[in-house]
């Protein structure tokens, strides 16, 4: 993804292999760990997202990469609603957080469509650009995710 060049992405892929290989999906990741987008229909990979322990507070926190060809379909959306569930369901965690820079209008969008509401404003340092960027960080509690999930019959 803009702006990992090729060395980057290689070495982001490495460190995806090795975190997979200790990592139980039963608890908490102690590091970030990525999973695969892929289109239903032709099973393309379009993208990533992953969890790590939130920067802002307890929890976990989710990033996200959708590739260009493939914004504006739902995709993000829908891959946060899954993993979402994951970690209230299979985690266990009490919230949820993401943090997107505040001209990113697609990312705040996805993270509203899910729930996600604005717990407040500061920097993130980026090893990819060199420097702290500015961001709008927001949470989903495990009582507010459990209010807006549909009835089902017991």
């Amino acid at each position: 993804p803009f702006p990992y060049d090729l060395d980057m992405a290689k070495g982001f892929i490495a460190s995806q292999i090795e975190r997979w290989s200790v990592w139980h999906a039963e608890v908490a990741p102690a590091e970030e760990v990525a999973f695969a987008i892929e289109r239903k229909v032709d099973h393309a990979l379009i993208g990533c997202i992953g969890l790590q322990p939130a920067e802002p507070g307890g929890g976990i926190e989710f990033g996200y990469w959708i590739g260009r060809p493939y914004w504006n379909q739902g995709y993000a959306s829908e891959a946060l609603a899954r993993l979402v569930r994951f970690a209230f369901d299979q985690l266990h965690v009490e919230e949820v957080w993401a943090a997107a820079v505040p001209i990113n209008d697609a990312s705040h969008r996805v993270l509203e469509k899910n729930g996600f509401v604005i717990a407040g404003a500061g920097e993130r340092e980026s090893d990819v650009r060199g420097h702290a960027l500015p961001v709008i960080t927001r949470r989903l509690s495990r009582v507010q995710w459990a209010k807006n999930q549909p009835l089902t019959n017991v």
